[in-house]
C-alpha cells in the first residue's frame, strides 16, 4: 500500500518514453554514453593506460556537472555529465545508472521517513536494534 501512495505521487505525469529508458539517451540518437552498473568499460589508469574494469559503484557530483564512478578493480574516476544526462539524474537519481541505487536525499513527509528507515533497517535482528 505505501509503494502504491509513492508511486501515485511520484508518477502523475505521462513519461516521455515508454520503454523504460532515460530521455537524453532515447532522444540523443545514440550519441550519449549511458553508463550502467555491471557493466566492463576501458578506463584511465594511474599511469596514463586503459584497462578494462566492471562499473560496481557510481554518483553525481551536481554542482560540478561530474560523475563520480567506481570499478572493480579499485580505481574511482570522474567524467563529465552533458546538461541533458544531468537534468535526468535529477530527475531519476536512484535509477539513472541502470540499477537502484540509494542516492543522497531528503525525507520531507513522515511516510517517506518510514520508508527510509524500513528499508535501512528491515533485516536487523531486534537485538541488535536494542543495542
Amino acid at each position: 500500500m505505501f509503494d502504491l501512495m509513492q508511486s501515485i505521487a511520484k508518477h502523475s505525469h505521462i513519461p516521455s518514453t515508454f520503454d523504460g529508458e532515460l530521455p537524453s539517451v532515447t532522444f540523443s540518437d545514440g550519441q550519449l554514453p549511458c553508463m550502467q552498473i555491471g557493466q566492463v568499460y576501458l578506463v584511465p589508469g594511474p599511469y596514463g593506460q586503459e584497462a578494462p574494469a566492471r562499473l560496481t559503484s557510481a554518483t553525481v557530483d551536481i554542482s560540478s556537472g561530474q560523475m563520480i564512478l567506481g570499478y572493480d578493480n579499485g580505481w574511482i574516476c570522474e567524467a563529465p555529465m552533458s546538461q541533458a544526462e544531468l537534468d535526468n539524474y535529477k530527475e531519476f537519481p536512484a535509477t539513472f545508472f541502470g540499477s537502484h541505487l540509494q542516492q543522497g536525499k531528503q525525507t520531507n513527509t513522515p511516510l517517506e521517513l518510514f520508508d527510509f528507515m524500513h528499508e535501512s533497517y528491515r533485516n536487523t535482528s531486534k537485538e541488535k536494534l536494542l543495542e
